[in-house]
């Protein structure tokens, strides 16, 4: 998926989701946010990017396989939550919106890299013209739970 869908996503999910966690709600949604785009660091080309960290992880480990790894996201999320009680819940919201996103892609994703294979493959061709349409109704959703 495009950066901009993962963007829309997560803050949706976020926007539904901060009210019933006892944490600051704009941290909640921030988090949620950042967190959403992050995965895709593992590519250097990528808008979240980090030029050499990112071109280190991509050439150990690939786009799309062990920073979009439910393994990663556990053993993430409870590092988070023994420093930052409450807040591995906003991490690990955003991130597993981008891991689901990308599951929708024909590309897919290795759910359980680096323990074994277990790829995931959608029908959604990324920057096509259902991730299109995709992004359209997210924004209209986001706007619609912003202002009413």
């Amino acid at each position: 998926m495009m950066f901009k869908t993962h963007l829309a996503f997560s803050l949706l999910i976020s926007l539904l989701t901060y009210k019933y966690f006892d944490i600051n709600p704009y941290a909640f949604v921030i988090i949620c946010v950042i967190l959403g785009t992050l995965p895709d660091i593992d590519h250097p080309k990528s808008k979240v990017r980090i030029p050499l960290v990112s071109y280190i992880i991509n050439f150990f480990f690939g786009h799309r396989n062990l920073l979009h790894s439910f393994f990663l996201v556990i053993i993430l999320g409870l590092i988070i939550k023994y420093f930052y009680p409450g807040y591995h819940i906003p991490f690990q919201l955003g991130y597993l919106s981008h891991i689901v996103l990308d599951a929708l892609t024909k590309q897919g994703i290795n759910f359980i890299y680096p323990l074994k294979q277990l790829t995931v493959k959608g029908f959604i061709k990324s920057g096509g013209f259902i991730e299109r349409m995709f992004f359209f109704i997210l924004v209209i959703l986001n706007i619609i739970r912003i202002f009413f």
